[in-house]
């Protein structure tokens, strides 16, 4: 890339949109990013999270977020309008609670934890399938 080339993307706000690895959680917890949508199936949505073309592409969900690296080994769905017990093995009630009338119009939760971006640096931002949220550090179980 020439200099000036360079100097027109700072200036422009194109290039590098990934950002430095957050801080690490407080001892003990785990941070969860959450993010909510709708699904005609449950297939659909493990497709859309867990399923790459090929070997040489990444899954949809991956696709969709350009900005984060994503391991799917750390990546939880969550499909139907009956979470609440899932919920809870993640999250603590009033947490939880929160999360279940920010996503009552859904019927899909996805659960990254922060693991998945191998500590690469990330941003996240609504997919055309899911909206993100935000995050919660929860105690490690």
């Amino acid at each position: 890339m020439t200099l000036l080339r360079h100097l027109a993307d700072l200036v422009l706000g194109i290039g590098d949109d990934t950002e430095a690895p957050p801080a690490a959680p407080p001892p003990g917890t785990a941070r969860l990013y959450v993010f909510h949508g709708t699904f005609e199936t449950e297939e659909q949505a493990l497709a859309y999270c867990y399923d790459a073309p090929d070997p040489a592409h990444p899954e949809p969900l991956t696709r969709d977020l350009p900005g984060a690296y994503i391991d799917t080994t750390y990546v939880d769905v969550l499909w139907g309008k009956t979470n609440d017990p899932a919920l809870r093995a993640y999250f603590p009630d009033p947490i939880r609670d929160q999360i279940i009338a920010a996503t009552e119009a859904s019927n899909t939760v996805v659960l990254i934890s922060q693991d998945a971006f191998g500590g690469f640096g990330f941003r996240l931002n609504d997919t055309p399938h899911l909206t993100y949220l935000g995050h919660w550090d929860v105690v490690r179980s």
